[in-house]
């Protein structure tokens, strides 16, 4: 699956990710087999369950695995985060996984739930694994 993914990333690296078919919005491909398929959920937050699974879990292992097959992982400081708050779009309720955690707010609000996000670094023999801190940054910081 994450194969495919990155297959398909490849081969469309040129085209905007979705855009509209027939008067619908069509985002990324995803399908639904990452195991939010049996899930009680409404179909719009399979997906974006699925999304989260299949384009940021499997994707960011996929580069952080050939970053270690190419032996630049010692090299390399990897940041994963996000530009804004959780997104409240195309039927996606931001309370359904309560996305904004204890902020109020979402995508496109000054609130804190629009614009604190959760980020990750990954920097071999300088920075430790399953270390969690709060410091704050901006990505201007570097």
């Amino acid at each position: 699956r994450a194969t495919q993914s990155v297959v398909w990333d490849r081969a469309h690296a040129r085209r905007p990710a979705g855009g509209r078919t027939d008067g619908v919005w069509r985002g990324w491909p995803v399908t639904q087999d990452g195991g939010s398929a049996e899930e009680p959920w409404p179909d719009v937050e399979k997906d974006h369950a699925a999304m989260i699974t299949t384009v940021q879990d499997d994707g960011i292992g996929q580069i952080l695995d050939l970053l270690d097959q190419t032996g630049l992982s010692n090299n390399t400081i990897v940041f994963f985060a996000s530009d804004n708050g959780a997104h409240n779009e195309g039927g996606h309720s931001y309370l359904f996984f309560n996305s904004s955690g204890p902020f109020r707010g979402f995508k496109r609000s000054l609130y804190e739930g629009g614009i604190r996000t959760p980020s990750m670094v990954r920097w071999p023999n300088v920075v430790p694994a399953g270390v969690v801190n709060d410091y704050a940054w901006a990505f201007w910081d570097f």
